[in-house]
Order: structure tokens, then sequence, then C-alpha cells
């Protein structure tokens, strides 16, 4: 994904330092921003990591809210994915606004509202949680800019 592939006839090997995977605490505990709009540089959303421990249990938790002691075999994802959202896994957001072009300041009732709101569970849920699932959001200041230094290579 981030580094070229080797063709069979290039005999160069392109060192990477480990550093490349060192994961900012901050951002894995506060929040790293997510674009869902490519063209939009401005909108963010802040967002836990998925697939921590802390987020693990924080989504038994969600399941047992919304569906009981015992959860069906078949549960609706992209629901709890949004019960997540809602409650734990947005931590701001930035230029939001409303369908009135009024900005959305950052409350955990209006992320309620949102993440609520079945038009945006299949649409804005798994955007934010694929973001959320890529641990390059997640890392270090230094190990960016050390895969940008590998890609100029």
């Amino acid at each position: 994904m981030f580094f070229r592939k080797r063709k069979e006839e290039d005999n160069e090997q392109i060192p990477a330092s480990i550093s490349c995977f060192k994961e900012d605490q901050e951002k894995v505990t506060k929040g790293a921003p997510i674009y869902p709009m490519p063209d939009n540089a401005d909108l963010f959303f802040n967002v836990l990591r998925v697939g921590t421990f802390e987020q693990q249990k924080q989504m038994a938790d969600v399941t047992r809210s919304v569906y009981g002691a015992h959860a069906p075999r078949q549960v609706d994802n992209n629901k709890l994915w949004a019960v997540w959202l809602a409650e734990y896994g947005v931590t701001d957001w930035g230029y939001l606004e409303d369908e009135n072009g009024k900005v959305l300041k950052f409350t955990r009732e209006t992320c309620r509202s949102i993440f609520n709101n079945k038009d945006y569970r299949n649409t804005l849920v798994p955007t934010l949680i694929n973001g959320a699932s890529d641990y390059y959001s997640y890392l270090q200041d230094e190990a960016l800019e050390a895969i940008e230094e590998i890609k100029k290579r």
C-alpha cells in the first residue's frame, strides 16, 4: 500500500525502519482525524482507534444495550457501529454543517442525533469505521514522515 512493488529484475532493496509502524498513543486514545470526503480537507471527524481492547469492551457494552443480554446470531453491525460512534468513537469534528448550512458544534447529544439517524447508517458510519480501522490514521508524525521518505525512493 505504501511501498513500491519490487520487480523481479530489480535487485535493489528498500529498507524501512520499524518506526514506520509506531502508533501515536494520543491519537489512539483521543481520536485521529478521519476525512470522509477526499475533496474536502476541512471536514473531519476525530475517531478513536478501532480494534483496541478498550474499543472491544465498549462494543460489547453497545451490543448489550442494543440487543440485551442475549444478542441474536444476526445483528445489524452498522447499527452497532453507529451507537459506538455516537457514544464513544467520535471525539470531535470540524467544519460540519447541518442541512441548512448551520455549523454544528460537537456535543455528545448532537453526535447521537447524527449517528442514530438511519440515513447515515450505511454511508457515513462505514466510512468512519474504515478510517478508524486503518492503522495509518494513528501513526506518529515521525512514522508518517518516514513513510513519505520511503515513497520518494
